[in-house]
């Protein structure tokens, strides 16, 4: 069990950084990190990469054919620009996670 939430937190890490580096954040909503890095390791572990679990229909098991949806996949900038969250929701602007986390809050107060 221990294994499964080093594996968990090495990923957020290695994903937190990236987006970092790259201009925007992860969710601030946990539970969205918790199942969109949970699929990804499932990917993983069925077809050896981190394809995106929000792109199912997409995946082919050839990762030639499927490289464009290895996280962080080639259409993350372009809908966090435009959505300010990716399709999957981990990858977020920084205006789309403040209102996130005030939603966050005002749930908690409730």
């Amino acid at each position: 069990m221990v294994e499964g939430i080093d594996v968990l937190c090495e990923l957020k890490n290695a994903l937190s950084e990236y987006a970092l580096k790259n201009g925007f954040k992860l969710n601030p909503d946990p539970r969205v990190i918790s199942i969109v890095i949970g699929g990804l390791i499932k990917n993983r572990a069925k077809y050896g990469e981190l394809l995106c679990p929000c792109r199912p229909k997409e995946m082919t098991g050839d990762i030639e054919k499927d490289k464009n949806i290895i996280c962080p996949c080639i259409y993350l900038k372009d809908e966090v620009k435009i959505n300010g969250a990716c399709r999957c929701r981990l990858f977020v602007s920084n205006e789309y996670f403040a209102e996130t986390e005030r939603m966050l809050e005002e749930i908690k107060v409730i």
